[in-house]
C-alpha cells in the first residue's frame, strides 16, 4: 500500500505533470480556453440601396455592434454605394486571446444608411453562438422592410 502512495506522489511531484494538472484545473474552473486568434464580430454585408426602386448612389452604409446604437454613432465599418446603389462591407473581426468554453456569445449589429440628409436604421439583427458569414440586404428607403425590425432592408439572396 505504501508503494502505491509513493509512486503517486512521485507523479504529482513531477513539475511538468503538476503544471499540466494545474493548467487543466484553471481552464475547467474558469470556463475559458486560451485560443488566440481573430474571431468575427459581424458578418459580411452585401446589398443594394434603393429609393422607390431607383438606385441611391454615394450613400454611406454603416455597421455597428454596439447594443442600442440604433443610429450607428459608434461606427465599426462602413461603405459607400456605387452608381448602381450597391455596397459591400467586409466582416469585422477582433483578436481574442481567450475563448469561452461554456455558454454562447450573443452577437448583435445595426446597419444604418446615411444619405447626407438623414441617418436611418436600416437593419437590426443578432445571432447566438456564431456570426453568419454573409448577409445580403436589399434596402429601399421609401418603405419599411417586411422583416419587422423597424428597418428599411430585407435579407435576400436575389440581388
Amino acid at each position: 500500500m505504501r508503494a502505491r502512495w509513493t509512486s503517486a506522489l512521485k507523479v504529482i511531484s513531477n513539475s511538468r505533470v503538476t503544471t499540466a494538472l494545474l493548467f487543466l484545473g484553471v481552464v475547467v474552473n474558469s470556463g475559458c480556453l486560451p485560443s488566440p486568434g481573430y474571431y468575427p464580430l459581424t458578418p459580411k454585408f452585401e446589398g443594394v440601396v434603393l429609393r422607390a426602386g431607383d438606385p441611391v448612389a454615394r450613400t454611406r452604409v454603416i455597421v455597428t455592434d454596439e447594443h442600442g446604437d440604433s443610429l450607428c454613432d459608434h461606427e465599426l465599418a462602413e461603405a459607400t454605394t456605387n452608381e448602381a446603389g450597391k455596397f459591400a462591407i467586409a466582416a469585422v473581426e477582433e483578436f481574442q486571446f481567450v475563448r469561452l468554453l461554456f455558454g454562447d456569445h450573443l452577437y448583435r449589429w445595426h446597419v444604418c444608411i446615411d444619405d447626407g440628409v438623414s441617418r436611418v436604421t436600416a437593419h437590426v439583427a443578432s445571432s447566438l453562438g456564431r456570426v453568419p458569414p454573409r448577409i445580403p440586404l436589399r434596402c429601399d428607403l421609401s418603405a419599411e422592410a417586411s422583416g419587422g425590425d423597424g428597418g428599411f432592408c430585407d435579407e435576400t439572396d436575389a440581388l
